[in-house]
């Protein structure tokens, strides 16, 4: 599999850096945004990292949702200083895979995504995606139930979709996709999502293009940098110079310098909350990094 990748300003591999997963649309593949896009230019300042895989014509079911969302994750925990905080975006089919995915992790045994958005995402009848690419996706109101059941109920969404975001050539009458879109906000909300709360729908002028997808862009970035930053940072209080740690809904990440004379095999951690105590060893190369529970 190849996928491209976006380091923020001043990266360093000391730090731990949320991800966001952007999806391409259909008949594309992970170069489109560096070619295509303004994506580098609107990450200016941001600390996150970015992460663009390629999914072919998949809509990113079967396979596709194993290896977005949990091979993939692993790999890039495994390759990049990256905490366990995630986001996902897409455009077109991208966008209907980064609902699909936002709301099966606990079904795929995957890693969690806890920002989920979407430009001109594809919420198609399925009988178009098994005519264009062979492929059977979830219905509007499949999508909106798991992204509505409990585990994904708390994940905010962000979606668009051009006014004029039309099709001349889907079945025997022109299809709107934007008309979709408002047909997904109304399968949300049905559900128990509130517009302006935990999910945040727009219809501005524009087409499929990537005029339009660029003008939203900066918008999509925004939402996730906004909410990763929403994530409480916590102090530790350490003899080792430099600790800091992420917290995330799984682990608490503490890292800091290995400024002990044996070296990181001497980093020991120890936690407790209530009545429960737990302890490990550190890990890294030069730098130290626990994983706390």
């Amino acid at each position: 599999a190849t996928y491209d990748l976006l380091l923020p300003d001043f990266y360093s591999p000391l730090a731990r850096y949320p991800v966001l997963y952007m999806l391409h649309e259909r008949q594309q593949d992970y170069s489109v945004w560096r070619f295509h896009s303004n994506l580098a230019a609107a990450m200016g300042g941001r600390q996150f990292i970015v992460v663009l895989p390629s999914g072919t014509n998949s809509w990113y079911m079967g396979r596709y949702a194993t290896f977005i969302t949990r091979d993939l994750p692993d790999h890039i925990a495994a390759t990049w200083p990256v905490s366990n905080l995630r986001g996902i975006a897409g455009i077109g089919a991208g966008g209907y895979g980064a609902f699909y995915v936002g709301g099966q992790v606990a079904a795929l045994d995957a890693r969690s995504f806890r920002t989920v958005s979407s430009m001109s995402g594809a919420f198609v009848d399925p009988s178009i995606a098994l005519a264009l690419d062979g492929v059977s996706i979830n219905s509007r109101q499949q999508l909106a139930q798991s992204l509505t059941a409990s585990a994904a109920m708390h994940v905010p969404l962000f979606f668009d979709c051009g006014n004029e975001d039309t099709f001349n050539n889907w079945g025997p009458t022109n299809y709107s996709l934007a008309d979709s879109n408002d047909a997904m906000r109304d399968q949300l909300v049905a559900r128990g999502r509130i517009v302006g709360t935990n999910v945040f729908y727009f219809r501005p002028a524009g087409d499929h293009t990537w005029t339009y997808w660029n003008s939203r862009i900066p918008a999509h970035l925004a939402f996730h940098e906004s909410l990763f930053a929403t994530f409480p940072s916590i102090a530790i209080t350490s003899e080792l110079g430099g600790a800091s740690a992420v917290y995330t809904t799984d682990v608490v990440r503490v890292a800091g310098l290995a400024s002990v004379a044996d070296g990181i095999a001497a980093v020991a951690w120890s936690s407790s909350s209530r009545t429960l105590v737990t302890n490990g060893p550190a890990a890294g190369t030069d730098g130290w990094m626990a994983d706390v529970p």
